[in-house]
């Protein structure tokens, strides 16, 4: 009876079943999870370039035949450029991010802004009320003294 009892705690208490069985608490660890950043991997980084580059080179051989008298020049030389050209275009950096994580975010300041300014009024009507018991209290007193 006892080894039943056992085996029917540990089958009824699975919490990860009650999380996906509920919606309210599924959205509760749904934001939760996703506002510690544990889907980041959403966030894609895209740089997409062209580049060309060019390296034109011409050689020029040119001769040249002088006769001078009975003699026969025969003159050579060679040109050479070297053209280095790069070219680069469109260069694109794009980002594509997740905005769920923000949008949780920013509920959530909204919701403890307005918390915040709860116990601020809160405060302000606890320190207007210990004035007046501070006030009464010396009042008291100095009419018990005259």
């Amino acid at each position: 009876m006892h080894k039943y009892l056992i085996i029917l705690f540990f089958v009824a208490c699975n919490p990860v079943k009650k999380v996906l069985n509920n919606p309210e608490k599924f959205n509760q660890v749904k934001d939760e999870v996703i506002k510690r950043g544990y889907c980041a991997n959403d966030t894609t980084l895209i740089f997409k370039s062209d580049t060309t580059y060019i390296i034109d080179s011409l050689i020029e051989i040119y001769t040249d035949t002088t006769i001078v008298n009975d003699t026969i020049y025969i003159t050579k030389w060679n040109n050479r450029n070297f053209t280095n050209t790069f070219l680069i275009h469109d260069t694109i950096k794009s980002f594509v991010v997740d905005h769920a994580r923000n949008n949780i975010l920013i509920k959530e300041n909204d919701r403890l802004s307005i918390k915040l300014n709860h116990f601020k009024s809160q405060a302000q009507t606890r320190l207007n009320w210990l004035i007046i018991a501070c006030l009464l209290i010396v009042i008291i007193i100095l009419y018990k003294f005259k």
